[in-house]
């Protein structure tokens, strides 16, 4: 009885530990995951294993995590004192995930993989996995082409706007600004670049931020069966 009390306080409880095939990802990918459940003292009951993909939002008033996605592992089962169980399943990194890999000045872009183990009559335990998000093909071609149009990575951040192009939404309450600043004489002090991807096509917004007016927004896309870093380029160079 008293390492029932005990185990109900995480004292000699059941954990977990979900391993990860990689931890570097793009958006779109599916990522293999095995969810290891080790009994502690006593059995215990499982109530289910939830996985869930998650951001952080940075907002006016602070900051907040925000869930991308959830994954239903398995339901529910018993975990007996000493026991192991193992549970494989695949995880699919939402297209609007945030990109993490940026070499930018200042880079607060963050994802991980969090999981729950729900315990029955107990404190639940938990596990959090960071992931590596590299940008897609399409959006790494487009953030090079800006480059050779004479512009520097400055910053990378997520915040809770839902981008919109001329020809598209994002589906997520997810806004990940990667902000350029002109290497040249150029009339705006600014970029701030923005993706909405699709199967075939990604969408671009790109925010001018003048010196001496208001923004000014221009859209792009980048067809994924017909791009080049030059052609983008050639194409960033109408509108900057």
């Amino acid at each position: 009885m008293f390492d029932n009390v005990l185990a109900s306080v995480r004292i000699g409880a059941a954990e977990v530990d979900t391993l990860l095939e990689t931890d570097t990802v793009r958006p779109g990918d599916t990522l293999p995951v095995q969810v290891v459940v080790e009994g502690g003292k006593v059995d215990q009951d499982i109530e289910a294993i939830e996985l869930e993909l998650e951001t952080r939002r940075y907002l006016d008033e602070g900051r907040d995590s925000y869930e991308l996605s959830s994954h239903h592992i398995t339901g529910a089962f018993t975990i007996e004192a000493g026991d192991r169980k193992v549970f494989e399943s695949e995880i699919p990194i939402h297209p609007e995930t945030p990109v993490t890999t940026l070499n930018a000045k200042k880079n607060r872009a963050e994802v991980w993989i969090d999981t729950d183990l729900e315990i029955d009559r107990a404190i639940d335990a938990d596990d959090t996995d960071y992931l590596n998000v590299a940008p897609t093909e399409p959006v790494a071609a487009m953030l090079e082409a800006i480059e050779q149009a004479g512009h520097r990575l400055h910053e990378v951040a997520v915040d809770n706007d839902r981008i919109a192009t001329n020809d598209a939404q994002a589906q997520q309450p997810v806004d990940q600004e990667i902000v350029f600043k002109p290497t040249g004489d150029r009339s705006y002090k600014e970029l701030e670049v923005h993706f909405v991807p699709r199967e075939d096509v990604t969408h671009v917004l790109l925010e001018f931020d003048y010196r001496i007016r208001s923004e000014e927004f221009e859209s792009m896309q980048v067809y994924h069966d017909d791009y080049s870093v030059e052609e983008l380029r050639r194409a960033f160079e109408r509108y900057a």
